[in-house]
């Protein structure tokens, strides 16, 4: 069996003198965060992953295998499945699993799912403002499912899961967040171009309307123009029969008016 301490599993100069499996992401940081109780907290619940599991968050064999640097990096940033689904992976190992904890593997599985993980996967959070204050508290809770009382332990917001989707993924975020701008921008640039092309557009047809407006009313008042000339010429003066005066000119004008069928309009 792996002995837990107070203290953190390395040196002054930061070499592991422990199994990492049991280490909490603060202890792995190496930055001389103060580890408090917390920490303890985590290891608690990488011991009750294992009572429910067969086998720790971290495989071991893993851990082992990969270098210093991404030793810490598991520890600090990978998520490690819940303890159900670490269940369904193990394969033919489960029912040995299950045979020592009496139970058969279907109903492991089945027990695990719901509030043990949320109580496992609490008292392992990255971040350890999250965990359970203390070894009380996380007693507590798993009285209370035993109890079949609600537990504190519950599953993560969405909001929560986003933030730590983009705290594991912050290169690709950024990446993807600075396409998504770009796109954005680039439509929100043809969008403009756009509307600005409809209202040039627009504009122009209603000059051009404005002009044909005008062409026509030109062309209408030449035509009464003519009209008009036309009717003095050749209605009023015609009929004065070359008496000028002025009431000889009206005289003729109202007859011829009179007379007249239409105007052009």
């Amino acid at each position: 069996q792996h002995r837990l301490t107070e203290k953190t599993f390395f040196t002054e100069y930061q070499q592991f003198i422990g199994t990492p499996e049991y280490m909490s992401p603060e202890q792995a940081e190496m930055t001389g965060l103060d580890v408090d109780t917390r920490s303890d907290i985590y290891s608690l619940g990488v011991l009750l992953y294992e009572l429910l599991t067969g086998t720790t968050p971290f495989e071991g064999e893993k851990l082992r295998s990969a270098a210093y640097d991404e030793i810490r990096r598991i520890i600090r940033e990978d998520e490690p499945p819940k303890p159900s689904t670490r269940l369904n992976t193990l394969g033919d190992a489960l029912g040995d699993v299950a045979k020592h904890r009496h139970a058969q593997p279907n109903q492991l599985c089945k027990i695990v799912r719901g509030d043990l993980d949320w109580v496992v996967m609490k008292a392992m959070e990255k971040d350890r403002t999250r965990r359970y204050e203390t070894a009380n508290e996380f007693a507590a809770d798993i009285a209370r499912h035993l109890g079949d009382e609600p537990v504190v332990a519950g599953p993560p917001s969405m909001g929560y899961r986003m933030r730590k989707f983009v705290r594991r993924n912050r290169a690709p975020v950024i990446a993807v967040a600075a396409v998504l701008l770009v796109l954005v921008a680039g439509v929100m640039v043809s969008t403009i171009f756009a509307i600005g092309q409809a209202r040039a557009r627009d504009e122009a047809v209603a000059a051009r309307d404005e002009a044909v407006a005008a062409r026509d009313e030109a062309e209408r008042q030449a035509k009464i123009s003519r009209a008009v000339v036309d009717f003095l010429t050749k209605d009023v003066l015609g009929k004065a029969k070359g008496k000028h005066t002025v009431f000889d000119l009206l005289d003729a004008a109202c007859s011829s008016g009179r007379q007249k069928q239409s105007w052009p309009t």
